[in-house]
């Protein structure tokens, strides 16, 4: 029951890690940062019975370059229509943009599941 649970919360994350690498909308990075957030819950338990730390590394990696890239999106969701923010926020969106799409092109890859598969 337990290994299900995680096969899940694993398979989620790794499903939407490769659907961020092309979709960036604002539902889609904030099911990603959820589901990597979701999978370090289980770290801790998962430490106790084998190596968890070069996974959680890249995770929480992944996870702080997509902050910014968030916090943009809502504030432009918050503030759309007010002409003076629109500009600064759709430049620094596409900087961020740009950014995530230069980490994302190795998340999840064959490397990163080999170490998740190994725990």
């Amino acid at each position: 029951m337990i290994d299900q649970a995680l096969q899940k919360r694993v398979q989620t994350y790794l499903d939407l890690a490769e659907l961020s690498r092309n979709d960036h909308s604002v539902v889609t990075i904030h099911d990603f940062r959820v589901s990597s957030r979701n999978l370090l819950a289980v770290e801790p338990l998962l430490r106790c019975v084998s190596e968890t730390s070069q996974w959680k590394k890249i995770i929480r990696k992944y996870l702080k370059s997509l902050s910014q890239l968030r916090d943009t999106q809502v504030l432009h969701g918050n503030l759309s229509g007010l002409a003076q923010f629109d500009t600064l926020l759709l430049e620094q969106m596409k900087h961020s943009l740009e950014e995530w799409r230069t980490i994302s092109k190795n998340i999840a890859d064959l490397h990163f599941q080999n170490k998740l598969n190994d725990s």
